[in-house]
């Protein structure tokens, strides 16, 4: 099917739904990008420095996009290594230690002291109020409860900002980003239960006599998963913290099949009994399903884009489902949904027998399963666009590194149609009737 068809599709699609005004944009952490920004309907982008904040917000306001700002890097640093728990009750019931200290590098985050994030908030918001026609939300820390951060401190920094925002009479929303469900407490307690069985598997290992393991043990005392530290140091009591207008999670496709911390969610949406798509995949494991997609070995073909549309429809509308109820019996009742979701052609290569991804293979098959993703996504959105009032967001737009993770992420710059298709079902969009 051309693009074209593609594009008139989405657009109609949406022009079919409920008169919600439709809220199409990238999560963009690197800063504006002309290319797309008189074409979709706003952009958030990652704070850095007041001058490059300006640079940033001059160019949408040229544009007419509006932007939100995550401030979360300014108000946070890595945890001293002697702070983390080590200890923790492994699958017999029994407190152990872990067998390698923390990393350096590990990912839990820690608030910086008051007066440092008073003055990188008041930086932030010192430029932001010659833009209020430009700036909607600020937002906190990226993924706070898997990276250790409780629901008081980000209380706490909620009020920090409101209370800036206040002395100078500014009025934007102040929002919160989670990773998948983990605002809630049973599915946090999954994800730290795998975090936990991936570090008793490798002190397990360590304790072998085989020369092997010699060779290995100095090479992951150095450099090995973030999930090895972060094991029983993440904050897992769930909630929606009060303060906050919008309340954003990513659950992408990439990291769902190839995160070991994910193998029992799909057992776990299932029994969540929230979505009717999650009943097609039953008591199956990640790791199990995906072996049975073509681009990681499987033998899966005809239908494999109908499988891919139940397993978005499963975790995506499961979380959709339990962010409600979450925000429902919180402080924080009236909070707006966003949903960020990926745009690059991550995770959609072929992967070796390992799961590892090769970024190899017939770059045609690649790009389709890629964009079938896109659509995916804007379908869900449309479908369900009266409960994601605050938008939907594509990560990203440019190509990106994660550098805490040495993963770099393809953005929809390198997706033939991408843009055309996303841009198209965007409240700016000539073909959108939600203009």
């Amino acid at each position: 099917m051309k693009l074209s068809v593609f594009v008139a599709a989405a657009a109609a699609l949406f022009m079919n739904e409920a008169e919600t005004a439709r809220r199409v944009g990238f999560f963009e952490p690197a800063g504006i990008v002309s290319a797309y920004a008189d074409r979709v309907d706003f952009a958030t982008i990652s704070y850095r420095s007041p001058e490059h904040l300006r640079t940033n917000l001059k160019l949408a306001q040229s544009y007419g996009l509006r932007v939100n700002i995550d401030i979360g890097a300014s108000l946070v640093h890595n945890a001293d290594p002697a702070t983390l728990k080590r200890s923790f009750t492994n699958s017999a019931g029994k407190i152990v230690v872990k067998a390698f200290p923390p990393l350096k590098t590990n990912k839990i985050l820690r608030l910086n002291e008051v007066a440092a994030r008073r003055r990188a908030m008041a930086d932030v918001l010192d430029v932001a109020k010659d833009f209020t026609d430009v700036v909607d939300v600020i937002f906190l820390i990226d993924e706070p409860y898997i990276n250790g951060v409780s629901k008081t401190e980000l209380e706490t920094l909620a009020a920090e900002v409101r209370q800036g925002m206040a002395e100078r009479r500014l009025s934007f929303r102040v929002g919160v980003n989670f990773a998948g469900a983990n605002f809630n407490s049973s599915f946090a307690a999954m994800i730290a239960s795998a975090a936990q069985a991936y570090v008793e598997r490798a002190d397990a290992y360590n304790a072998l006599p085989a020369p092997d393991v010699v060779a290995w043990r100095p090479t992951f005392a150095r450099h090995r998963l973030s999930t090895y530290d972060s094991a029983g140091n993440m904050f897992t009591e769930g909630g929606i913290p009060g303060g906050v207008d919008v309340v954003a999670f990513d659950f992408y496709t990439a990291t769902f099949l190839s995160d070991t911390l994910y193998d029992k969610a799909l057992i776990w949406l299932a029994e969540s009994g929230r979505e009717p798509a999650c009943k097609k995949f039953g008591k199956i494991t990640v790791s199990s399903f995906r072996s049975s997609l073509s681009f990681f070995g499987g033998s899966l073909r005809e239908n494999e884009d109908e499988v891919l549309d139940d397993l978005y429809d499963c975790r995506t509308g499961t979380t959709v489902r339990l962010l409600r109820e979450e925000i429902s019996k919180s402080t924080s009742p009236n909070a707006d949904i966003m949903l960020i979701t990926q745009s690059s052609r991550n995770g959609f290569y072929e992967h070796a027998s390992n799961g590892d991804e090769k970024q190899t293979g017939d770059i045609t098959k690649v790009n389709a399963r890629s964009m079938a993703e896109v659509r995916r996504a804007l379908r869900f959105y449309a479908q369900r666009a009266d409960e994601i009032r605050a938008g939907i967001a594509f990560f990203t737009y440019s190509d990106a590194v994660d550098k805490s993770i040495s993963i770099s992420v393809e953005g929809a710059e390198n997706l033939p149609g991408a843009l055309e298709l996303i841009s198209s079902a965007s409240g700016r969009s000539p073909g959108n009737a939600y203009r």
